[in-house]
């Protein structure tokens, strides 16, 4: 099969296009919080990584907030200020390298580096907190120290070879199915983004 489910679909639907290769699903959720939670998704997907919490989030804060990034802290920090949320205390939920982009918001808030948004909460999970900890993929090292190799490799990735090095991250019981191999390779694939993974890295 190929092409997005509906629940890819129906993010793209919600999203609000911004810069770069950004998507943002942007939900309205909890009456009365005030509470906005932003999301940032791991290596090598997108905020698809969300969607089967996606729910539960609306029912806890007013707002939940998704990007689809090429990189880095500037993009969300953007971010906040398009949606006009600049003096708004955010919570901050992330995942893989994700991770690594909101532990540098959170160094620029604590050194009240302009431009940096108020963090309420951060929760970083399954990721790179302790470089010493960190053992990156075999294909992760090669595109990140490849130099002319990285990008035959990008060019040459297709649904078959994802799937399977992303299935292994995964536990037993865990494993993406069909559907969601499908729905995170469309999304990594979205304005030629795979060709791009290698400066993620």
């Amino acid at each position: 099969p190929s092409g997005a489910t509906p629940v890819l679909q129906g993010r793209k639907l919600g999203g609000e296009k911004l810069t770069l290769r950004c998507l943002i699903p942007d939900s309205a959720g909890a009456v009365g919080s005030s509470d906005v939670i932003i999301l940032l998704h791991g290596f090598p997907t997108s905020s698809y990584d969300w969607c089967k919490i996606w729910e539960g989030l609306t029912q806890r804060f007013h707002r939940v907030i998704a990007l689809d990034f090429v990189g880095f802290a500037n993009i969300v920090e953007g971010l906040v200020r398009h949606l006009g949320l600049r003096h708004q205390r955010i919570n901050l939920l992330s995942h893989d390298y994700g991770d690594t982009v909101a532990q540098e918001l959170l160094h620029r808030y604590e050194h009240n580096k302009t431009g940096s948004i108020l963090i309420n909460s951060l929760c970083l999970s399954n990721g790179g907190i302790f470089p010493e900890t960190h053992y990156p993929r075999f294909i992760q090292k090669i595109l990140k120290d490849g130099g002319l190799l990285s990008p035959v490799i990008t060019r040459l990735m297709n649904f078959f070879l994802f799937s399977r090095g992303l299935g292994a991250v995964f536990g037993p019981y865990t494993q993406p199915s069909q559907a969601e191999y499908w729905d995170m390779w469309t999304a990594v694939r979205t304005n030629d983004g795979n060709l791009v993974v290698d400066r993620y890295l």
